[in-house]
């Protein structure tokens, strides 16, 4: 029984843990053109910018602490760039050149996949 013991208490602790379930993104700027931001996609005109938070979502009843590392990162930022700001949860995306590419999430340390992003070329 005794041997038992750290597993039970290992299990206990995973429990009480968030468990990742997508990812909310809300403009938190106002672009002078429309565009399409969420947890799916990300679709921004060339020479745009917006601020977003970002906000992990949980399937338990556990939600992510506001101190809890997250990350994004451009796969490619020749086409989109994506800037840290002073809020860790506050992101900056600047619509660099036109393409496609995918931002990737990481939340407390681990891999949650990517936002496919694309850039559109300004209209003539």
């Amino acid at each position: 029984m005794n041997r038992l013991l750290p597993l039970f208490a290992l299990l206990a602790a995973a429990a009480c843990q968030p468990r990742y379930d997508g990812i909310e993104l809300t403009l938190t700027s106002t672009p002078p053109v429309p565009v399409r931001i969420s947890g799916t996609e990300i679709e921004l005109p060339l020479g745009v910018a917006v601020a977003v938070d970002v906000e992990p979502q949980s399937s338990s009843r556990f939600n992510y602490y506001e101190d809890d590392p997250l990350e994004l990162r451009s796969q490619d930022r020749a086409i989109l760039r994506v800037e840290i700001t002073e809020d860790p949860r506050i992101f900056v995306l600047v619509a660099v050149s036109p393409g496609e590419t995918c931002v990737d999430i990481e939340v407390v340390g681990d891999d949650h996949g990517c936002i496919p992003a694309t850039v559109l070329a300004k209209p003539n």
